[in-house]
Order: structure tokens, then sequence, then C-alpha cells
């Protein structure tokens, strides 16, 4: 986990070519939202979508949300 944390993965998000859902508690301690959209728009064509009031596990909070939007993803 420290790793991952510490890690700069800045330099490969341009190069990532499949569609990417990225999912964001608007409440995460480990995330900000700003975080979201910087990674959102160093992807081509990624979406990020906010889920107000969840934390850092927005799955748990409002599934049947999250699984809507993996759906439309796995749909491309």
């Amino acid at each position: 986990w420290k790793s991952l944390c510490l890690a700069d993965y800045r330099d490969v998000l341009p190069a990532i070519s499949v569609p990417t859902c990225l999912i964001h508690g608007d409440e995460s301690d480990f995330y900000s939202v700003e975080l979201g959209r910087y990674v959102r728009d160093s992807i081509p064509n990624a979406r990020l979508h906010v889920y107000a009031g969840t934390d850092h596990s927005p799955q748990l909070w409002q599934r049947e949300r999250f699984v809507a939007d993996l759906r439309r993803l796995a749909a491309l």
C-alpha cells in the first residue's frame, strides 16, 4: 500500500488507451476530487463519476449507481 501511495504515475496516464471509468467519493480522506479531475483530464476519453456523500468506498454506499456505471463501461 505504501509503495502505491508514493508512486508517481503522472507520466503513464496519457498512454492509457482503454475505456476508463473513474469513480470517486467526494468525501474521501485519501484523494481529493481535484485529483480525480486531474486523472480524468490526463487519460484520453476517461469519465469521472463523483459520488456525493461517500468516502473512499463509494461502491459500498451507492451500490446500484456503482453497478450501473460499471455496466456502462462494459458496454463500450
